[in-house]
């Protein structure tokens, strides 16, 4: 067991987690990930995303970069992985405000650990990371749990 533990401290340690996150990755049942495909370029969609009211799942670079230059207005990004507890504990939240706030903002969810090369872009150092981008532009960011109110505030206030 002590070998398994390694990977999860070394990844930890560079996304600047604490212990508390290594003990929730140690007490998680093991998940499986999905096989990694090669990226395939999809044709530019002449329509503009809209909002789902859905927290929407990005797999890869190229999906993620097609839908923030599409998408007109608001687009939240959460940075999170599988393992993270804080992450998980923040899912529900994001459910509820992409719904709340469908057709105003976009929710969109990137895993760090499939994603690397876009953590790296948006310089994702913890997670959970919120990254707001208008129009294809990042605006500001926040690192951490937070509630609906929080979410709010990073949204439509500053």
């Amino acid at each position: 067991m002590k070998h398994l533990r390694r990977p999860a401290a070394a990844v930890a340690a560079t996304l600047g987690l604490g212990a508390a996150a290594l003990l929730a990755d140690a007490q998680a049942p093991p998940s499986s990930s999905p096989s990694t495909t090669p990226e395939q370029s999809s044709p530019e969609k002449s329509q503009p995303e809209t909002s789902t009211g859905r927290v929407r799942e990005v797999r890869t670079r190229s999906e993620f970069d097609r839908i923030l230059r599409s998408t007109e207005g608001l687009v939240l990004v959460d940075f999170n992985a599988t393992w993270c507890a804080p992450c998980r504990l923040l899912r529900p939240v994001l459910d509820d405000f992409a719904a709340a706030n469908a057709g105003s903002v976009t929710v969109l969810s990137v895993d760090v650990d499939r994603n690397v090369e876009l953590a790296q872009r948006y310089g994702v150092n913890s997670i959970p990371a919120l990254l707001l981008c208008r129009d294809g532009e990042p605006v500001r960011g926040q690192v951490g749990l937070t509630d609906n109110a929080g979410l709010r505030r990073l949204v439509f206030e500053r």
